[in-house]
């Protein structure tokens, strides 16, 4: 299931992504802070920025208008003041580290007695960025980052924020996918296809506590933003180096257009069958590309022992990963009724690439340490493959 990556401003790709070179330094080891001092410091800094946009004291950069400066004010005017009405105001808001690199994000509600949408406040390099987002969902978001979506009566799923410098990526975890017509309905965990039963097991595990939500007024902020040490919870798994560097690796990857999924453009939707076809077969070839670099790093990274059990579960991830691609294009031709195999070549190619822009951001994980998300091989293991 596609999710949309915009991008704004080009950001120099860095070193490591082209030669496999050790991940940069922090900016710990250049000012002598220790590693526990420097990820306290990068919160501290962020949180303070935070403050100050929600109190109205400094502007944000709006994500969905071009990063326009705008008050916090003027985005509850813009985004839901227009269709709604009176009544709207920034009604609650939660403080938790979305994208799992140490920092926290602000959650601001925006609501007229029931929610209507949410605010994501992150700070990136001395800035503060604001994207809107209207998924109630997210009003059960969990102190990992993780939230529930929905796209339809039947098609739901458990999905990640990362931002890739000023813009941001929804990669689902957990998903579910009905079809057109007699609209049977599949699932997925970490695009691994499994059973309803399987599938329901396996997405119980994402979901842990719940985090707390506070009434939006000054006094709240100045105490849970601005005027103390946020402790996050659950504490970061890897040092604030490497979540520095890991940072810095996926803001690389914005300053990459051909890493844009072709539907965030408008002209995507009034593109001929043929043409779409073509942007997601060149956006499938992008990540693959982006895919065998990281792996590169890898070998050069991992002790033998380690990268041998990664080729193993590389190789089992392609073969689902083709099978995912084979499922898209028959599924397409047998419910449209409709023997098209341009539209049907769409959507293989389309699956395609979003699996391996997922598998890509699996692989720069693993590269800066990060192995919370199993493999492939774990999760057929341990929960089977749906037949």
């Amino acid at each position: 299931m596609k999710k949309v990556v915009i991008v704004c401003l080009a950001i120099c790709l860095l070193a490591i992504a082209g030669c496999g070179k050790k991940a940069p330094v922090s900016n710990s080891a250049k000012t002598g802070l220790s590693d526990s001092a420097a990820l306290e410091q990068r919160r501290t800094t962020a949180l303070r920025a935070l403050g100050d946009v929600l109190l109205g004291k400094t502007t944000l950069l709006s994500t969905n208008d071009t990063n326009t400066a705008m008050y916090i004010s003027d985005v509850v005017k813009e985004d839901v003041g227009g269709s709604s009405g009176g009544g709207i105001r920034l009604a609650r808001l939660a403080v938790v580290d979305m994208d799992g690199d140490g920092v926290p994000e602000v959650i601001a509600e925006i609501s007229d007695d029931y929610p209507e949408f949410y605010e994501i406040l992150h700070y990136q390099n001395g800035k503060v960025y604001g994207a809107s987002y209207g998924n109630r969902g997210i009003e059960q978001i969990t102190k990992t980052g993780l939230f529930s979506g929905s796209s339809g009566a039947l098609d739901n799923s458990i999905s990640k924020l990362r931002f890739l410098g000023d813009t941001f990526d929804m990669t689902d975890q957990a998903y579910t996918e009905s079809s057109a017509g007699s609209m049977p309905v599949h699932y997925y965990f970490y695009d691994v296809p499994l059973t309803e039963d399987a599938y329901k097991k396996a997405a119980s595990t994402l979901m842990d506590s719940q985090v707390d939500w506070y009434d939006y007024s000054d006094s709240q902020i100045a105490k849970w933003v601005t005027d103390r040490s946020v402790s996050i919870d659950p504490k970061p798994a890897l040092s604030n180096a490497d979540l520095v560097a890991r940072q810095k690796y996926l803001d690389g990857l914005a300053a990459n257009s051909a890493l844009n999924d072709p539907e965030s453009n408008d002209a995507y939707a009034t593109a001929g069958t043929l043409e779409a076809d073509n942007l997601e077969v060149a956006y499938y070839q992008s990540w693959d590309k982006e895919l065998n670099k990281v792996y590169s790093l890898l070998e050069k990274k991992l002790p033998a022992d380690q990268m041998d059990t990664l080729r193993k579960d590389e190789k089992q991830w392609i073969t689902v990963r083709d099978e995912n691609g084979t499922f898209a294009y028959q599924n397409w031709m047998k419910e449209t009724g409709i023997d098209n195999a341009e539209r049907a070549d769409q959507a293989k190619n389309s699956r395609l690439a979003e699996m391996t822009k997922n598998r890509t951001l699996y692989l720069i994980d693993r590269y800066f340490g990060d192995t919370s998300q199993p493999t492939t091989t774990e999760i057929i293991q341990k929960y089977g493959l749906e037949k």
